[in-house]
């Protein structure tokens, strides 16, 4: 486990025309590089109106960012950086401006993020910034203290350049307002939202440990015990917020937080909605993430509900076992097509460690169509629970026959025996008739039950004209 505190950050953005390249929901490394980098060169101070004073301290920080953000090329910043040695007060940064290779507004705008990214113009009454955590696509997330009640706190506060985007806003407050409705020991805590100057924030819950992606990154695949302890807590999780009325819409590995003692935690609300369908200004949209995009996630126009989550939940868990996101691919749409059209490989054939319980419950998780899977998160623990404690899970194999369960559990390179061709007409006939030739016949049908018959009807008469006599 890693001892860098991790806390949930900003919410994947929209995938409106699914981009040509992966999107990352997680922290931009550049700008985390930025703000944490212990002799990180900050943007110069400059006043309204003028260039900045020369520097001759390395760029590398902010060069990086500037790069980072399409503001310049690596080509220009190298050769700035080169020119600016050559000169007494050189400063590359100066030299791009001057050349007009940088543009200044896109350098002050850099300089306002970064300054509001390290929480230096933060100022949230009744709270002590103590640290940046990270950032994403639509948050910075900080270290703080509640003061009134004495306890470090995670503040997520959206960036001034989206406050002027009501679009923004509203998610961002809902998210707030969303995580509030939910009371469970694994779902990361919302305790206030608000804002603070023209600053929109939300206070939760810190999670001083990290999150089951980086688990995979450093130490690779889980142990299938490991992966039942946490899913049992995160499907219970769902199963709460579903009761709730709310589907999460980007369950994966980087959302699922593991405090200092292991405990999972479900986090970032940021694309939860209400059960009744998303809102006017979401329709024709598609939120989540890639990587663990349920099919119908992909199709604007199609009302969600719980199963999609469930998609995601089984996507997260196969990536937990296999060490990969069930569709690798090069680019967005590659991915997501593969999510709509391609059934993902059995998780025991690519892991043999793992039993086919297991990988019966990710499949079903991830059929394609929704009535396929799980009908309830409930359901999905009931399953998970039966196979931690050496069962089998019956609700998933419910959609099984005894043919399909012999090939799963056959051997590698070893075929099931192909179930036998039904008997035409002619043998079931001959199979009738020889079944009730090997019957026995009525007494009353039986030659000897007859001249028993006689026998005693002949002695009976003989007795009687002997009585007769």
């Amino acid at each position: 486990m890693s001892d860098t505190p991790a806390n949930p950050s900003a919410s994947a953005e929209p995938l409106k025309n699914m981009p040509a390249s992966m999107p990352d929901a997680g922290p931009d490394p550049s700008l985390e590089a930025a703000a944490d980098r212990n002799n990180a060169v900050q943007p110069p101070s400059v006043t309204a109106g003028s260039p900045p004073a020369a520097e001759p301290q390395k760029m590398d920080a902010l060069s990086e960012l500037l790069i980072s953000r399409k503001y310049i090329t690596a080509e220009a910043m190298t050769a700035a950086m080169a020119k600016a040695k050559t000169m007494p007060k050189g400063n590359a940064i100066q030299i791009l401006l001057a050349e007009g290779t940088l543009k200044k507004q896109d350098y002050e705008t850099l300089r306002a993020d970064v300054q509001s990214r390290q929480g230096q113009n933060l100022r949230i009454p009744g709270y002590e910034i103590m640290g940046f955590l990270g950032a994403g696509a639509m948050a910075s997330v900080f270290k703080g203290r509640q003061q009134s009640l004495d306890r470090v706190v995670a503040i997520k506060v959206l960036p001034q350049k989206y406050s002027e985007d009501l679009e923004f806003v509203r998610r961002f407050a809902a998210e707030g307002k969303i995580a509030a409705k939910l009371n469970h020991p694994n779902i990361v805590q919302a305790y206030d939202e608000g804002i603070a100057g023209n600053q929109h924030f939300f206070v939760m819950e810190y999670i001083d440990g990290t999150t089951v992606h980086d688990v995979i990154n450093q130490h690779g695949v889980y142990t299938e015990q490991e992966v039942l302890k946490i899913a049992i807590l995160i499907a219970d999780a769902l199963a709460h917020a579903h009761h709730m009325g709310l589907i999460h819409r980007d369950v994966k590995p980087k959302n699922i937080m593991l405090t200092s003692r292991g405990v999972p935690k479900l986090a970032d609300m940021g694309l939860a909605m209400l059960n009744s369908g998303p809102g006017e200004e979401e329709k024709g949209k598609i939120y989540g993430t890639p990587a663990y995009l349920a099919p119908e996630q992909a199709k604007p126009d199609v009302v969600l509900d719980s199963r999609a989550d469930i998609y995601s939940f089984g996507a997260t868990i196969y990536h937990m076992v296999i060490g990969h996101v069930p569709f690798p691919a090069s680019t967005a749409v590659e991915m997501i097509q593969k999510h709509l059209n391609q059934e993902v490989e059995s998780p025991h054939k690519a892991n043999p460690n793992i039993s086919t319980g297991l990988s019966d419950i990710i499949e079903v998780c991830m059929a394609k169509s929704p009535s396929a899977r799980y009908a309830s998160a409930e359901d999905l623990v009931a399953d998970l629970k039966a196979v931690q404690n050496g069962g089998a899970p019956t609700i998933a194999r419910r959609g099984f026959s005894i043919e399909s369960i012999a090939a799963i559990d056959a051997p590698e390179g070893m075929v099931a025996p192909p179930k036998a061709a039904p008997p035409t007409i002619e043998e079931e006939a001959a199979a009738f008739f020889k079944a009730q030739a090997m019957q026995p016949k009525p007494l009353h049908r039986q030659k000897l039950f007859w001249w028993t018959v006689v026998g005693w009807g002949l002695a009976v008469l003989m007795m009687l004209v002997a009585i007769a006599k």
